[in-house]
């Protein structure tokens, strides 16, 4: 039978072992991509179990698709965790004795949550039975049912488990998928979570440091979408080191943790009450990203810069409007309005109540903010204010109405923020992907390609493997990336799809490409006194191609219009009053008089 480390040794090239964890420099499957990525495959040692964290990776798996993998054949002795054969627990159920019960009933556990439970007994001891999702006995519990006593100089065992069963999540036959699951340390707080109300809860079969329950439970656990974790606050903090090891084995975007001061929940509810253990389960805390924030919750400066452009509807008319598993790359010339027709389009997204998260790599986060409410407000709700360095009026987005609009995105718009520091492709990925499955955000944009950090020398081939990657990303998930990415420099000013700088590959990758520009004195009377176009160089669904949209550009607010479009934009953030007197406003500037 071959193990784990000849395989490793025959394959992997160069690892260390960390704990039982052995760690190959440079990933079996995807060699760590074209940036060489390090340290991003694992496999245990003792489980088999295997995963790659790169976002294009993700490979997983356990020793029998490794040696599938491989070639080397498979038989009843490859692993000891996926081809264990387990024994059927000999101890029958019995109702629990009236000791039992009292001990229970010291520790704030009913009788009907024992029956709920199907605690039993055995020699005066208490019996856990854990049962399969197709409820049969696989794996038994013993458990005094008082403080472990000193005998002939050596102290009693507290618990213990009959030899040779399966052990899986104790009470997981018992839950169901729709509601969040529970995960605690030990059986006595799985019983007192029961006892409160919360009845989707189970508990490791073996303590803190045995995690076999996941590879054997593993297809059960997929199933949940959010799971809350309450292990022992022990002063050994191997409770909490537990919690973290249950984070990085089940995914931090779905698990969050309780906290509390109390040693375990059985200790709160016996000092405290139900209610107090119930509304601690409900704080538990998420799992934080610190790359992911709320724009709303953003301190915004205010800047006096002018900022250009963003429409929306004259595009629909020519592409069927934006698709989702598609990546856009943006295009145009300093100054010519790209992140500004960005960021008007991303409120037009937030107004169909669509999700995004931004890098913004080249605005500080708080003019970013400052240009968003002042696109958000609308000229009608901007107050001006007279600038003395500029001499002259300019227009700041007014308090209440800041108010509103934070409110508004507060949980649709989210920043990558990286703290001043160029990301590389790895950190984008990983940040993407927690605001992807935490606060499903389907739009993304990242702006722009040069405040990408591409740590290797060949920096063209790398931002091609990115292109793929952004491209691998938005089909996985089924989600809309845009690219902001600098043109060339270009003799007549005509930019065209391999005028992208950086490399000629993300055009060919990508699905669309738009170009933003200025309409120059000599294009005035073309373009019909219009003072932007956006320029489709690619839409690969609908084949359009150099189709162009007229623009006209409200220097107040920021907000582009389709030309000779009257149409006022009015966003969900707006009462309905104030909406009702816009559209009469508008209608009475219409009546000839």
């Amino acid at each position: 039978m071959i193990s784990i480390r000849e395989i490793a040794d025959r394959h992997f090239g160069t690892y260390k072992i960390k704990g039982n964890e052995l760690i190959p420099i440079l990933c079996p499957f995807c060699g760590g991509g074209d940036h060489k990525d390090k340290e991003t495959f694992s496999i245990n040692l003792n489980t088999g179990q295997y995963l790659c964290h790169r976002g294009s990776c993700r490979q997983s798996g356990n020793k029998i698709s490794l040696c599938r993998h491989y070639g080397y054949p498979i038989n009843d002795k490859i692993s000891s965790v996926f081809r264990k054969e387990y024994k059927k627990p000999q101890i029958k159920y019995i109702k629990p004795k009236t000791e039992i019960e009292k001990y229970f009933e010291s520790r704030k556990i009913s009788k009907s949550t024992l029956d709920y439970a199907g605690v039993g007994e055995h020699n005066g001891n208490i019996v856990f039975h854990f049962y399969d999702t197709e409820n049969n006995l696989v794996f038994n519990k013993f458990k005094l049912p008082r403080e472990p006593k000193i005998i002939d100089g050596k102290k009693e065992a507290k618990s213990w488990r009959e030899a040779g069963g399966k052990p899986i999540l104790y009470l997981m036959n018992k839950c169901v998928f729709e509601l969040p699951l529970t995960i605690t340390e030990g059986e006595i707080d799985a019983l007192t979570l029961i006892e409160c109300g919360i009845k989707n809860v189970v508990s490791l079969p073996s303590g803190t440091n045995d995690f076999t329950w996941i590879d054997l439970c593993w297809d059960w656990i997929d199933n949940f979408q959010k799971i809350i974790i309450w292990t022992d606050n022990d002063e050994s903090g191997a409770g909490q080191e537990c919690a973290k090891k249950i984070v990085e084995k089940l995914g931090d975007w779905r698990c969050l943790i309780v906290k509390s001061k109390y040693k375990d929940a059985n200790e709160m509810l016996q000092k405290t009450d139900k209610d107090t253990v119930l509304k601690t389960w409900e704080s538990a805390e998420e799992i934080k990203n610190k790359n992911i924030i709320s724009l709303a919750d953003v301190q915004y400066d205010d800047y006096s810069r002018n900022a250009i452009k963003s429409g929306f509807s004259g595009l629909d008319k020519l592409t069927g409007g934006w698709r989702f598993g598609e990546v856009s790359i943006w295009t145009g010339e300093t100054g010519s309005g790209k992140s500004t027709f960005i960021n008007q389009a991303l409120l037009n997204l937030v107004n169909e109540n669509q999700k995004c998260c931004i890098y913004s790599g080249e605005l500080p986060k708080a003019f970013f903010k400052f240009i968003t409410l002042i696109q958000a407000s609308g000229e009608r709700n901007l107050k001006k204010e007279f600038n003395y360095l500029k001499n002259e009026e300019v227009y700041r987005p007014k308090f209440e109405v800041v108010k509103k609009i934070n409110e508004w995105i507060a949980d649709k718009m989210f920043l990558a923020d990286f703290d001043g520091k160029l990301p590389t492709p790895s950190d984008l990925f990983k940040t993407f992907l927690y605001a992807y499955k935490r606060y499903d955000c389907k739009i993304f944009v990242i702006d722009n390609l040069m405040k990408i950090k591409f740590p290797n020398i060949n920096e063209n081939a790398e931002r091609s493997d990115f292109g793929g990657e952004l491209m691998a990303f938005a089909q996985k998930y089924n989600v809309i990336i845009w690219l902001v990415a600098h043109p060339r420099k270009t003799e007549n000013g005509k930019i065209n799809v391999m005028d992208i700088k950086g490399t000629s590959d993300l055009p060919n990758m990508c699905n669309n490409l738009f170009c933003v520009s200025r309409v120059n004195e000599k294009q005035k009377e073309k373009f019909l006194n219009a003072e932007n176009y956006i320029e489709i160089l690619k839409d690969r669904f609908g084949g359009v191609k150099n189709k162009i949209v007229l623009y006209d550009f409200n220097i107040n607010d920021r907000r582009f219009n389709e030309l000779n479009n009257s149409d006022l934009i009015l966003y969900n953030w707006q009462e309905s009053e104030e909406k009702q007197i816009i559209e009469n406003e508008k209608i009475l500037e219409e009546i000839p008089f």
